[in-house]
């Protein structure tokens, strides 16, 4: 008797982490993450590398599904700023990188792609998160006489 309710309630619990992991975010709830997490991450880079005075530009807020095709879309969260010059592009993009890699890389989201150090006016990388939908940041920083960090979103494309 006792080993029927065990056997019973391991299928039953199974049967509800299945349907649990199955469903999965939303995208709306995607898209909500994204535009948090940009924003925060544009606004603490803008606190300590931006031109004095400037503040983010949000170009997409990540509130409207951009189609994929398929019956699938996608959200996008855009912005950028300009950031302070220097006369070492070097030092710049090092230091933007190094803000960001110390804000991004929690656990949550991973470092999926390392910016290039030998390109000398841009550093390029990306992080991923590491939920069953995935939603992928790609920051560029260029130097300069006008250096600029620009960040962009999106989730995966899923079903609408």
């Amino acid at each position: 008797m006792v080993k029927r309710w065990l056997v019973t309630g391991v299928v039953l619990l199974a049967g509800v982490g299945l349907t649990g992991c199955a469903k999965g975010s939303t995208l709306a709830e995607l898209g909500s993450e994204i535009k948090q997490v940009g924003t925060e991450q544009l606004t603490e880079a803008a606190d300590t590398g931006a031109v004095k005075g400037t503040a983010p530009v949000i170009t997409d807020d990540a509130s409207a599904d951009v189609p994929c095709g398929s019956g699938k879309a996608k959200r996008v969260f855009a912005g950028s700023f300009p950031y302070k010059p220097d006369p070492d592009i070097d030092t710049t993009l090092d230091f933007g990188y190094k803000a960001v890699l110390a804000t991004m890389d929690t656990g949550r989201y991973k470092l999926t792609k390392e910016p290039d150090s030998d390109d000398t006016k841009r550093r390029e990388f990306v992080f991923t998160g590491q939920e069953e939908h995935k939603v992928t940041f790609t920051f560029v920083l260029t130097g300069g006489a006008a250096p600029s960090l620009a960040l962009r979103a999106e989730t995966a494309c899923l079903d609408v």
